[in-house]
């Protein structure tokens, strides 16, 4: 078993992992109900039927159940999404998910493994990226985003109440999340420059993060409120592609007026 982070103890005997997940479970359940400030130790032993010495006994403190469970909100959202990486070491802790919605999580294939595009399949013709049409997947890659991140919402105690906690971090000026967005639109905005990239990807974050914590904060209403996330996704991401399409039309005629 996998060490999880932010543990003083780690559970190894059946009846200790026992305790050790019923902690997590009922301190998820209320991170979700009453948010993470307002959760406490002692509410959470309640919860969990078990002493306070029995939470205490894992955790030092409030902050170190809220990062194991950080931790395993960030691999289980990388897991759904990129399945064939969700063992790399670039999955992250709670500070990573922090600096937008899911840190380096959300990488995959835009075929049906998150965001971002991944290797050819074995014989599958891939179109040349000169002709290929860049907006030609941003559906489906959105949609399936938004399918695991509901899910993972959906079966995972604490991650509505984690997300909406985090969603309130100041952005970073630099992490995961920023780099691989700018390598998500650079696939669908090839021909966008380094800076104009840059500044949709921070776009993207500020847009997204209102919009997520608005969904995790909306109970019943989680749905539409996902769906108005895959709105604003699809709608930005065609937006800089149609302006990078105009940024290489008119190079392109620059060039041929240069040589005529």
């Amino acid at each position: 078993m996998p060490r999880d982070v932010g543990v003083r103890l780690q559970a190894r005997q059946a009846r200790s992992v026992a305790t050790f997940e019923r902690i997590l479970e009922a301190a998820g359940a209320l991170f979700d109900e009453v948010g993470v400030d307002a959760t406490t130790m002692e509410a959470i032993a309640d919860r969990a039927g078990v002493s306070i010495g029995s939470v205490y006994r894992f955790f030092e403190n409030k902050n170190a159940l809220k990062a194991t469970l950080s931790a395993r909100w960030t691999a289980r959202i990388r897991e759904v999404l990129d399945p064939e990486h969700a063992d790399d070491a670039t999955v992250g802790t709670a500070e990573d998910v922090a600096d937008g919605t899911a840190g380096d999580a959300t990488a995959g294939t835009a075929t049906g493994e998150g965001l971002e595009p991944g290797p050819a399949r074995p014989g599958r013709r891939e179109p040349d990226p000169v002709d290929a049409d860049p907006t030609a997947d941003i559906d489906v890659s959105v949609d399936h985003f938004i399918t695991a991140l509901r899910r993972v919402l959906g079966e995972m105690p604490g991650a509505r109440g984690l997300l909406a906690t985090e969603m309130r971090e100041p952005l970073g000026e630099t992490n995961a999340w920023t780099d691989y967005l700018q390598r998500y639109i650079a696939r669908h905005a090839p021909d966008l420059p380094p800076e104009r990239r840059t500044i949709a990807a921070h776009t993207y974050q500020t847009i997204t993060s209102a919009i997520i914590l608005a969904a995790v904060n909306a109970g019943p209403a989680l749905d539409r409120h996902l769906d108005e996330v895959r709105t604003v996704l699809a709608g930005y991401t065609r937006e800089l592609a149609r302006e990078s399409a105009a940024v290489r039309s008119h190079r392109d005629g620059t060039a041929s007026g240069a040589k005529a």
